[in-house]
């Protein structure tokens, strides 16, 4: 397989200039600011630096030992990319090059730049699927992929239902090109990715080692590659995952076939207080459940939501008044009703 790809970095700085030119909304004929021009100018005086370029198109060596893919994605306010590096391991030496890079312009659309890191390991995605489906042959050994985003990586190592719609397709997406065991971390200092992901003018691009050889330490043996960090619970993780919404009904006819169904008022009250657990358990989904025999105060509080309905089905009339403050029936007045703090009627005598 040959290098594609290797001219990414510089290429992202034409691209960004394109968008600032659209986003000026100007005519054909019509001059760009100055900032543009300049900048516009210094990138066209640099181009023919890129002559001097000598790149090894032919980069599979017969003699290794062993290939690993390793892949580094990342992120800006500009852009996001991805770069793929051949791993041949030799029998006396590790030689590293560079295979394969893309990298888009970041959309219009302002998007944190959690989710551009996401789009970024996206991209890696599909060009690891891309390079493996060319490689015919040689067998490559592993797959890295390389991220200096704790956010992205949380996300892919979750499952995607957790996730809103955004993040969620795009983690599915990841998962099916690429096993999340294969994601790991690396600093954002010496991410090659870097560079495909803020662009590079041609002066500068030419004797980029970072791009053109990697990190230093994938040279050496993999004691000295950065340790693979645990996902943390971040801000940015938890205003990603999906709100759970659970909606449970507790209606007036249900009551209603249940006090018509069953002449045991125990019995009543053992299906009401169940029912009272599950709308709790499910509204209070991360506290700890109620499991087990029914209590004392379950069973109290089912007893009042019995005599609440049955009160509001006979004394309405009376509970509306006294709820405004009205004198309610004749009848009912000679006992003082009240309504005490569950809403219940009660009264100051009793009933001879």
């Amino acid at each position: 397989m040959i290098r594609l790809g290797f001219l990414a970095p510089t290429i992202l700085v034409a691209k960004c200039l394109i968008q600032k030119l659209w986003l000026q909304g100007l005519e054909w004929d019509a001059l760009p600011s100055r900032k543009i021009v300049d900048e516009w100018e210094l990138y066209h005086k640099q181009l023919s630096i890129l002559s001097i370029l000598s790149i090894a198109r032919y980069v599979i060596r017969d003699e290794c030992v062993y290939v690993e893919v390793h892949g580094f994605c990342d992120a800006s306010e500009v852009g996001y990319g991805a770069v793929l590096y051949l791993r041949h391991v030799l029998e006396r030496e590790v030689v590293v090059s560079m295979l394969y890079s893309k990298n888009r312009v970041a959309p219009l659309k302002t998007m944190s730049i959690p989710r551009l890191e996401l789009c970024a390991a996206s991209l890696l995605s599909d060009c690891i699927a891309f390079v493996l489906s060319n490689i015919t042959n040689m067998r490559v050994r592993r797959v890295f992929c390389w991220s200096d985003s704790t956010v992205t990586l949380a996300w892919i190592r979750s499952s995607p239902h957790r996730w809103k719609t955004f993040v969620a397709n795009r983690v599915s997406h990841i998962q099916e090109q690429v096993a999340p065991e294969c994601w790991n971390y690396v600093d954002g200092k010496v991410n090659p990715a870097d560079c495909a992901s803020r662009g590079i003018f041609p002066e500068q691009f030419v004797s980029h080692s970072l791009w053109w050889a990697g990190p230093p330490w994938l040279a050496e043996s993999n004691s000295y590659w950065p340790n693979c960090v645990s996902s943390e619970i971040l801000t940015a993780v938890t205003l990603e995952e999906k709100k759970v919404v659970y909606m449970a009904i507790f209606c007036d006819n249900f009551l209603s076939e249940i006090l018509q169904k069953f002449w045991s008022l125990s019995k009543i009250q053992r299906i009401i207080s169940y029912c009272l657990r599950f709308v709790n358990n499910l509204r209070n989904h991360k506290c700890e459940k109620q499991v087990g025999c029914l209590s004392y105060v379950e069973l109290y509080k089912a007893l009042i939501v019995i005599v609440r309905f049955v009160q509001n089905d006979v004394f309405s009339a009376d509970i509306l008044k006294l709820k405004e403050k009205v004198p309610c029936s004749k009848p009912l007045r000679k006992l003082v009703p009240f309504l005490d703090e569950d809403g219940v009627l009660r009264g100051l005598f009793k009933i001879c």
